[in-house]
């Protein structure tokens, strides 16, 4: 058996400030920082055979972190990148609401059909996600780490439960929260959700899902 420890990034000024990151490589802020520390703290007495992580800074620093900690090698993955929000990517929420009305409508009430524009579906990432997490479980027999974003990690956990992105809002990602998915086979229990114990005063600042 092997598992999947997932980790959201640490926190952003973009997280506080409920601007769509996307593919924007905004780095972690001061708390960002500590949560990132802490996360690795918690997983240092874990046993951990490789880190995989999103290129972009705010997942690479935070697994370089985790890596600092568990001696565990580190990997860059280009399909563990964040959606990609296409014209909304460093647009406050508010100003996505008011240029973009009906779209933004359809991504709060029907996220599957929801194609951003100039951008990526949650589909693509789905797809993109799904693919990885099937070759890299396949590769290793121990605890895998990966760090990555909150659309990704809500499809890796989703689709491991044999579900789409039509519920892709029923799930909730807090900054450096861990999950974990155990893997059998073709089999997947999520045995672990957005656990931010570990993060103390340092939890997620009201960045919730938007």
């Amino acid at each position: 058996m092997s598992g999947l420890i997932l980790v959201r990034h640490g926190e952003t000024a973009w997280n506080r400030e409920k601007v769509f990151r996307g593919r924007v490589d905004i780095p972690l802020s001061e708390r960002g920082l500590r949560q990132a520390e802490l996360t690795a703290r918690a997983l240092s007495i874990s046993k951990i055979e490789a880190i995989y992580t999103s290129p972009l800074q705010r997942s690479l620093r935070t697994a370089e972190a985790i890596a600092k900690h568990t001696g565990a090698p580190l990997r860059t993955e280009a399909a563990l990148t964040d959606i990609d929000f296409g014209a909304w990517a460093g647009m406050p929420r508010e100003q996505v609401k008011e240029q973009f009305p009906d779209l933004y409508r359809q991504w709060k009430n029907e996220p599957h059909l929801c194609q951003l524009p100039n951008g990526e579906s949650l589909k693509d990432v789905w797809k993109r996600a799904g693919e990885f997490a099937r070759s890299t479980a396949g590769k290793h027999e121990g605890a895998v780490v990966i760090v990555t974003h909150r659309v990704v990690l809500k499809a890796l956990i989703l689709a491991a439960l044999g579900l789409g992105p039509e519920h892709f809002w029923s799930v909730r990602m807090d900054t450096c929260s861990l999950s974990a998915l155990d893997c059998e086979k073709a089999k997947a229990v999520l045995s672990l959700l957005n656990d931010t114990c570990h993060l103390a005063g340092e939890r997620d600042s009201g960045a919730a899902d938007f």
